[in-house]
């Protein structure tokens, strides 16, 4: 029954997009002229992601993609020059007086800093692009947002910040996780620089692994996703890492009861190139000897183990010519707790590790084209021996991924934008190994269990933006997802889709449905204390979970300092997954038979009043 319901609603759902997509295609024409060009931060070069461009007089509109390019189509010529407005959340709004001399144009903005006057914009989004938008269930923080709030222990967190919104509940007191609509905490698929992390947390999840002096800014999508994300059911945690400066260098530091961090950021070559360099590390590791050594002599205090996380980030982009940017990053995070005594030794690892190559090429000014390889690793051990006895073993897991995506980005006029790409992923699962050593006078033996899987994921994507009027706006997409383990093969149909109804500037009805698979299951032990994250592959006997969700809401802009929003949401999960307590996760070559599969559904209504701007 389950498979039957299964393929039944998506090929119900499938037809329906394509017919959308059929009826975009008569809207496809050029625009006469375009203006195009980079905003950028007028101190330190970096792009800005996000900004708004408008006509003035008109409701042409568009925003910088994450590399802080525009292209602003203009159907037709109103007059020799145009008025356009250049604005970002905290700077100063810019405008241009343009003459439109030439089919393209293009044109540069470094748009000042605007945290030193008098009222400073604290909002997530501009409320005028809430209430245009087409995409809903969607919170958006920049950088100098996370730093104008609340920190804990000195560090900014951006997950902790994210737990503000409606919808999202932590896993609890001091905890990294996040559980969203009604989600489980592995259901989130965490980006940075658009490659996954898996554990996106350090100190058993008390801190998340992002260091804000790397991020540039943050999007988590709480449903329907745009048709270029997918894999997991309940969010996307979109984090965009920061550039370096082009035109000199800065550092920035500081110093938290927990942790301390520094940052590098500067020119390679200056005008066409910039580094980005971040670290931060705990040091409790070096007071707790002193604390250990002053309480050996009380028998009834307990020694404490060291203990430290660190995590470094690394960026350079290298502006080729005027249509070619190149991009290299890297991320480096391990946690590390250990103990060490006359009869007892344990230690446990685990970090995420991830570097990339991205290649931005612009064909026109109407078509661009974003590529990227990347590699992705998770690794997690626990060792332990007894000298003594001459004892010694562990335990652990890891997951790799060799990645490669492609999107191109075209918008052949000012009411359509239309988004493609493919994207395929190789899988690695360290499904859980053990190593058990026993060297003394006595025996001299050595056990090891080890066993990995193999996964090949993959998919192709297309979704279309279009303005049909001042009224109504759409985005439609479907994306193809494909996994194959064990020779088995998984082919699914995800739609999206998303509706908006704008009654005037300041309010619009939205509407969005979304169908999104997941292969990947987490496995939890109820016997396991320790952080112990497995991985593990959809295949033969293993389904992949899927989930639909529809929502609807308005956007009420009540003036210039509020906005109101409402949210209704109704989802529903099949092959839901859990483990079978007392199941073995370390070297159990029949994990496949610990599985259980069951359906849940979630909804509520979400309410959120918020201040765009004055303290």
């Amino acid at each position: 029954m389950k498979k039957k319901y299964f393929s039944a609603s998506y090929r119900l759902s499938a037809p329906l997009f394509f017919l959308l997509f059929l009826l975009f295609l008569p809207f496809f024409c050029l625009a006469q002229y375009s203006v195009t060009g980079k905003i950028i931060d007028a101190k330190t070069k970096e792009p800005l992601v996000g900004a708004t461009i408008a006509l003035l007089g008109s409701d042409i509109a568009t925003a910088s993609d994450e590399n802080g390019r525009y292209t602003l189509l203009i159907p037709t010529r109103p007059e020799p020059a145009v008025k356009l407005l250049f604005s970002f959340i905290g700077y100063q709004n810019t405008e241009k007086k343009w003459t439109l001399t030439a089919k393209i144009t293009n044109l540069d903005v470094a748009l000042t800093d605007g945290t030193d006057l008098e009222t400073v914009v604290v909002t997530a989004r501009n409320a005028t692009e809430q209430v245009r938008s087409t995409q809903m269930s969607t919170e958006t923080l920049n950088a100098a947002q996370l730093k104008q709030l609340p920190v804990l222990m000195g560090e900014v967190d951006v997950l902790k910040t994210l737990q503000l919104k409606p919808g999202i509940a932590s896993g609890g007191e001091g905890s990294a996780g996040i559980f969203v609509r009604g989600g489980s905490s592995d259901q989130n698929l965490f980006l940075l620089e658009n490659a996954p992390l898996y554990n996106p947390s350090h100190l058993f999840g008390f801190f998340s692994t992002f260091n804000s002096d790397a991020i540039d800014g943050v999007t988590l999508y709480k449903g329907g996703y745009p048709a270029q994300f997918g894999g997991k059911l309940s969010s996307i945690i979109d984090v965009n890492g920061a550039d370096g400066n082009r035109e000199a260098w800065q550092f920035s530091g500081g110093i938290g009861l927990i942790a301390s961090r520094f940052s590098a950021k500067g020119p390679l070559i200056k005008g066409k190139s910039s580094l980005l360099l971040a670290a931060r590390r705990t040091y409790v590791d070096a007071f707790i000897p002193t604390v250990n050594r002053l309480n050996e002599n009380d028998k009834e205090f307990t020694k404490i183990p060291l203990y430290y996380f660190q995590d470094f980030n690394l960026k350079a982009d290298f502006q080729v010519d005027k249509k070619n940017t190149l991009a290299l990053f890297g991320f480096w995070g391990n946690d590390d707790v250990s103990f060490d005594q006359a009869t007892r030794q344990f230690s446990i690892q685990w970090g995420n590790n991830s570097a990339g190559l991205r290649w931005l090429h612009q064909f026109s000014p109407k078509a661009t084209l974003n590529t990227q390889v990347s590699r992705v690793g998770y690794t997690y051990g626990l060792k332990f021996g007894n000298p003594q006895l001459g004892t010694s073993g562990g335990i652990g897991a890891k997951l790799q991924d060799y990645g490669i995506t492609s999107t191109l980005i075209y918008a052949p006029d000012s009411n359509l934008t239309l988004k493609t790409g493919l994207q395929y992923t190789n899988h690695e699962f360290g499904q859980g190994s053990i190593d058990f050593n026993i060297n003394n006078n006595i025996a001299n033996t050595n056990i090891r269990i080890d066993n990995n899987l193999y996964a090949n994921e993959m998919a192709t994507f297309i979704n279309a933006e279009y303005d049909f009027n001042r009224a109504w706006r759409a985005s439609a997409g479907l994306r193809i997802s494909g996994w194959e383990s064990r020779q088995k093969w998984y082919a699914n149909l995800e739609p999206r889709l998303n509706l908006r109804y704008a009654f005037n500037d300041n309010f619009s009805l939205k509407a969005n449905y979304a169908r999104t698979n997941q292969y990947i299951h987490l496995l939890n032990s109820a016997a396991a204390l320790l952080p112990t994250d497995i991985w593990y592959p959809a295949n033969n006997l293993i389904l992949p979970q899927f989930a639909d969700q529809i929502a609807t809401g308005y956007v009420w802009k009540i003036n210039d300092d509020f906005v109101f929003t409402n949210e209704v949401y109704y989802k529903t999960l099949g092959n839901q997954s859990d483990f079978k307590q007392g199941s073995a996760l370390f070297g159990n070559n029949q994990v496949d038979t610990a599985f259980v599969f069951g359906k849940g559904w979630s909804y509520g209504s979400e309410f959120y009043l918020e201040k765009t701007r004055g303290k």
